[in-house]
């Protein structure tokens, strides 16, 4: 799980045309023809919907940027397609590679917030509540995944003084994205997950080592 803390103030194709039937299938026409415009709309459906502008998933509500390096931002869409991303007051405009992958970079920020950011190609992603500060990755085993209090997942988990640390949890300028937990032995593009303002209802399975240390 990541451990940010705010600062000072975190192809398509079109289907080809059905050929026409011998004689002898004729008959059958009025079956077959319904259910290939079925698959038709719904081939056109998907792939249109695979073409959209996404954002990579680290990107969300609530997040925090490293405040004083340049960000990057970056996603996927249709291959050429033209993107424009707008980061509070700053506009950057790219077009996705032959592989659909896209990146821009915006100047550093200082500590503060918030600011919205906007993608906009084929449809219109909006992001919003983004502060930047420091940020802090947290990786580890079942240590960093020792949650704040004990539930039915987090069992073996929760703090000494579970619930006072519980009650007084209320810092809106610290937000945490914990990636959910998954097995592979190759790296991974993307990780599921949001960002969480800490209050008394989210900061019970949150890393108990992240929390503190913000």
């Amino acid at each position: 799980p990541a451990r940010p803390r705010v600062g000072a103030a975190k192809v398509s194709k079109s289907p080809g045309q059905v050929p026409d039937l011998p004689a002898r299938h004729k008959i059958e026409d009025n079956r077959i023809m319904p259910g290939l415009k079925f698959l038709t709309l719904f081939a056109l459906t998907f792939l249109t919907a695979q073409a959209d502008v996404r954002l990579a998933s680290i990107f969300g509500d609530h997040m925090v940027l490293q405040q004083g390096v340049a960000i990057p931002v970056w996603g996927t869409a249709a291959p050429g397609e033209k993107i424009t991303v707008t980061l509070g007051l700053a506009t950057r405009d790219t077009a996705s590679g032959p592989d659909g992958k896209w990146l821009v970079r915006f100047d550093p920020l200082r500590a503060g917030g918030p600011i919205d950011m906007a993608v906009t190609g084929s449809n219109v992603i909006l992001i919003k509540d983004i502060y930047a500060g420091e940020v802090w990755l947290g990786s580890g085993q079942s240590n960093m995944d020792f949650t704040v209090a004990t539930t039915p997942r987090h069992y073996f988990a929760g703090v000494q003084n579970e619930a006072e640390e519980i009650a007084a949890a209320n810092y809106p300028n610290i937000r945490m994205f914990t990636g959910a937990w998954r097995n592979s032995y190759e790296p991974q593009s993307e990780v599921s997950g949001s960002w969480l303002i800490v209050t008394p209802e989210t900061v019970k399975e949150m890393s108990a080592v992240g929390y503190l240390f913000a």
